[in-house]
Formats: C-alpha cells, sequence, structure tokens
C-alpha cells in the first residue's frame, strides 16, 4: 500500500517524476528541431536576411497584394558581423538545448530503472541552474532601479517558482527512494529475535 506521504494530487512522486522527465525530454526535442531548422534556414538563404530600418518599426504595415511585401517600409541586411553574432547565438542555445534534453533524459533512465545518482545530477545540475536565474534577476532588478534596464519581474518570477517546484517534487521522490532504501538495509541488518543459536556438539 502506498504511503499517502508519498502522494501529491493522487499520483506518487515517482509518476511526477516521470511526468517530468519526459515532458522535458520530448519539448527539447522538438526545441532541438526548431533550432535546428532555423540554423539551416538561415545559413541557406543568408542572403534574402533582412531586418526594418528603425523609421518603421511604429510605422504602419501596408501589405502590396501582389508581392506581399510592406508598402514605402524599406529594409536592410544584415552585416557579416550582426549574422554571425545571430547564428552563434543560436548554435549555443542549440548545445545547451542538447544539454538540457540530456539531463531530462538521464531522469527518465534514473527513474525507470532506479538509479538514484542519474536523478540526483538532475536534481543538483537544475538547482543550480535555478539559482544563476535568481542572481541574474536580481541584477536585473537592480539595472531597472537604476533605470538601466527594464525586466518583466512577474513572468521571470512564474518561470522561477515553476522550476522550484518541478526540483521539490523530484528531490521528493529521491529523498522517499534513499529512505526506502535504507530501511531495506537496515531490515536485513536486523537480528530476527526468534533465531537461537544451536550449540556445537
Amino acid at each position: 500500500m502506498a504511503d499517502i506521504n508519498n502522494k501529491l494530487c493522487c499520483w506518487t512522486y515517482e509518476t511526477w517524476t516521470k511526468i517530468i522527465g519526459f515532458f522535458e525530454t520530448i519539448t527539447g526535442m522538438l526545441t532541438i528541431i526548431f533550432i535546428s531548422l532555423f540554423l539551416i534556414s538561415a545559413i541557406t538563404l543568408k542572403d534574402d536576411i533582412v531586418i526594418p530600418d528603425d523609421q518603421a518599426i511604429n510605422a504602419t504595415l501596408v501589405i502590396n497584394a501582389s508581392s506581399s511585401i510592406p508598402v514605402g517600409i524599406t529594409s536592410t541586411k544584415l552585416t557579416e558581423t550582426e549574422y554571425n553574432f545571430v547564428i552563434g547565438y543560436f548554435v549555443v542555445l542549440l548545445i545547451y538545448q542538447v544539454a538540457f534534453t540530456v539531463l531530462a533524459a538521464y531522469l527518465v533512465i534514473g527513474v525507470t530503472r532506479k538509479n538514484m545518482k542519474h536523478v540526483m545530477l538532475w536534481v543538483a545540475i537544475k538547482t543550480c541552474l535555478l539559482l544563476l536565474a535568481l542572481f541574474s534577476l536580481t541584477g536585473q532588478l537592480v539595472l531597472t532601479m537604476f533605470g538601466y534596464e527594464e525586466v518583466d519581474v512577474w513572468k521571470k518570477s512564474i518561470f522561477l517558482v515553476f522550476d522550484a517546484l518541478l526540483i521539490m517534487i523530484v528531490y521528493k521522490y529521491f529523498k522517499g527512494e534513499m529512505e526506502a532504501a535504507a530501511r531495506r538495509v537496515e531490515s536485513v541488518r536486523m537480528p530476527n529475535p526468534n533465531y537461537e543459536a544451536k550449540p556445537y556438539a
């Protein structure tokens, strides 16, 4: 019989951990596909990439029905430096996303095979990323106070709270499994009170 303390909303922490692992793995793979397609398109259509002029940011777009091009709004091609920066940014983002997906796969393997090292690795790395994000948000808030930068505090705070909740759920599962393993070891080591040693003949 499942312990009620090992449940959250009628599901065990193990089930929640599996859901988290599979969800992050699937979303990570979809994001990798999206970024890869973007990079392929950006490399293939390098000469066709343009950005609107600064004067056109607040202009009203009038679409030419025959060519589907905004009328009266000019655009500028990306410089080589800007293009390399965009490509480099998305390459780094792709590498991060691959690492994120591999970490999520480790969590799935850990919970399905009862390998707590994989689960603890996920908890440790996600906790470090959460602390870095919290530190970054604090720095942005300080810059906002001095008028250097504007940041959507509520939106970023919601994501941080959501990540913290996921970490808490997975850690509860990890802690429960470790305590159960400790109890099993203790029961094996505990001597049988009904056992009587027989004297040697």
